[in-house]
């Protein structure tokens, strides 16, 4: 009987021993890399609450929507990163009538989510984005990108690498303002009736890969509606090469 009371005792000491070194429960189980109230990040940051910081956009060089002409170019510039949902819908009135200001705030969300947390990034990726493209596939390379602690997964870079200036030889670093280019692809423009509306394909410019110098990106104005929005961008969330050995990227 001494002998049973001690094991018992025993298995008891090593389930709270072993409770106290590692989690007993699951409650982060679908929150790899932490959530929205300032928990950190594999890249080194924390996740941060919304805050007001107004971003300004502006379009360099214009593109004919209604006469397709491949190769026409233009750039988008602007001075960060907006701190809050409001602040990104802001963003979008003022760059967002048009294709590339479209592809560019694809990105900028992307950046959001990165930032701000999956709350607000996915719900402004709703904004920019066909309600198609935003699938449990997206959502879980999100979180492969920009929260895991796998240094082989994780690209806490990855909007950067679409930024002019940036690449993996400075630790994609970009130059400011930030600048995304773009210019028409060879495609022509196309009526859809599934989309409602005439679909623009753009490529933007990128260093992430040592192939492609650049990447398509469909965008679309639904007849009737204000803004512009990516139908096609799957290439923006392709795992970009790894920065060079000896470099930092220092965050957007």
């Amino acid at each position: 009987m001494k002998k049973l009371k001690s094991f018992f005792v025993m298995t008891l000491i090593a389930i709270f021993v072993s409770c106290g070194t590692s989690s007993c429960g699951d409650d982060d189980k679908d929150n790899p890399g932490g959530n929205n109230g300032g928990s950190t990040s594999q890249n080194g940051g924390n996740v941060k609450p919304e805050e007001s910081i107004p971003v300004t956009g502006t379009i360099v060089g214009d593109i004919n929507t209604t006469t397709w002409t491949a190769g026409e170019e233009s750039s988008v510039q602007f001075s960060g990163i907006p701190g809050s949902y409001a602040d990104f819908k802001d963003l979008q009135s003022q760059i967002g009538g048009t294709p590339q200001g479209a592809a560019t705030l694809v990105l900028v969300a992307m950046e959001m989510y990165h930032q701000r947390g999956a709350t607000v990034g996915l719900k402004c990726l709703e904004e920019v984005a066909t309600p198609s493209t935003i699938t449990p596939d997206l959502k879980d390379r999100l979180k492969e990108l920009f929260t895991s602690s796998d240094p082989n997964y994780a690209r806490p870079y990855q909007v950067a690498a679409f930024l002019k200036g940036a690449s993996p030889e400075n630790g994609y670093n970009p130059t400011k303002p930030y600048t995304v280019e773009t210019y028409v692809d060879n495609v022509p423009f196309e009526d859809s009736e599934l989309l409602n509306g005439t679909v623009i394909t753009l490529r933007v410019k990128y260093s992430g890969s040592q192939t492609s110098k650049d990447v398509r990106v469909q965008v679309v104005k639904p007849y009737g509606k204000e803004y512009y929005i990516a139908s096609t961008w799957n290439s923006y969330y392709v795992r970009v090469r790894k920065i060079a050995n000896g470099t930092t990227f220092n965050g957007l």
